[in-house]
């Protein structure tokens, strides 16, 4: 198995291949699940692990989450009765040719249809003719009886919700029409939110890319974490892990990011989502996060972090 096709960030992925790092099966499963492929690719991958493990604490884990994770699609795909209606909702990112990002986004209706195969062929209709194509979600929506008004049609608030990406692959489903305790829920207990020990190829101050599955825009962070304090933390982690409860979120680096207010605001992201970017000359953040880098560094100081800051917001102004 080819565990870094599921690992996002190129950087940790070369770091993975230069230092010849070497993956516990556990590792492989959360990574697999967190990854940013297609939920069919997911799937595929885990159980292909499955089949080549012998853990016998990992094994019907998988087992589990795979039984789950098919009849989730078969009940999302189900209309049968004709009780719902697959909402289509677009959500369309502003390219920014200046900074080579996208900026803004907005969630934009565009139908709704009685099978989803209808959904999905609408969806990359639209997509196949539009100058940018656009992430999308499906929504199913129980339908309302005895009502004159189409806008009433159906309840808005949807009983699943399917994300797809441009290419119109499903990347993920949250499904609520199973009942409560049939469920599978994300726990740290077992491999879809369980805390293990993550490769960080990433120092103090790097400016990186943060990705989403959910949004084509990549967000711009400053790392905040030195890799001495990353092997503190993890040290004491390890020494805790028991008693603590520590989990997949804790698996992140600090950092900050840049808001169109000037403020850098503080976040915690895992390094599998952040890989290295230079910003080109024309994006007008450049200078003010480069600044703010070197000051986190300790080679620049505060006068000319606010001094940038300033030109930075009466860029935005103009």
């Amino acid at each position: 198995m080819d565990i870094l096709k599921a690992i996002p960030s190129r950087d940790m992925r070369e770091y993975v291949r230069q230092n010849n790092y070497i993956f516990t099966d556990m590792q492989k499963a959360v990574i697999i699940y967190h990854s940013l492929l297609p939920s069919e690719e997911k799937t595929d991958m885990l159980q292909e692990l499955k089949d080549e493990i012998t853990d016998d604490e990992l094994k019907p884990q998988l087992s589990q989450y795979l039984t789950y994770a098919e009849k989730a699609k078969r009940v999302f795909a189900d209309n049968s009765q004709k009780n719902y209606v697959y909402k289509v909702i677009f959500t369309v990112e502003d390219y920014n040719k200046k900074t080579g990002f996208y900026d803004e986004y907005e969630d934009i209706h565009e139908g709704c249809f009685l099978r989803l195969e209808d959904a999905v062929r609408y969806a990359m209709h639209i997509n196949n003719t539009a100058e940018n194509k656009s992430l999308f979600r499906i929504e199913k929506n129980p339908l309302f009886d005895n009502v004159s008004d189409f806008n009433d049609i159906y309840a808005e608030n949807p009983i699943a919700v399917a994300y797809y990406n441009e290419t119109g692959k499903m990347m993920d489903l949250d499904e609520y029409e199973i009942p409560e305790n049939e469920q599978y829920h994300e726990d740290s207990s077992n491999f879809t939110y369980k805390y293990v020990e993550m490769p960080n190829p990433f120092e103090l101050g790097d400016i990186v890319e943060y990705m989403s599955p959910y949004h084509k825009a990549k967000k711009i962070h400053i790392v905040n974490t030195s890799q001495e304090v990353w092997m503190e933390y993890r040290e004491r982690i390890e020494r805790t892990q028991d008693k603590a409860g520590w989990d997949f979120s804790d698996v992140a680096l600090t950092e900050s990011v840049l808001c169109d207010n000037g403020i850098f605001s503080h976040c915690h992201e895992n390094p599998m989502y952040m890989q290295r970017v230079e910003l080109p000359d024309t994006d007008p953040r450049k200078v003010l996060i480069e600044v703010a880098a070197d000051t986190i560094r300790g080679k620049s100081s505060l006068d000319w972090l606010q001094y940038y800051t300033v030109e930075y917001l009466y860029t935005r102004k103009r």
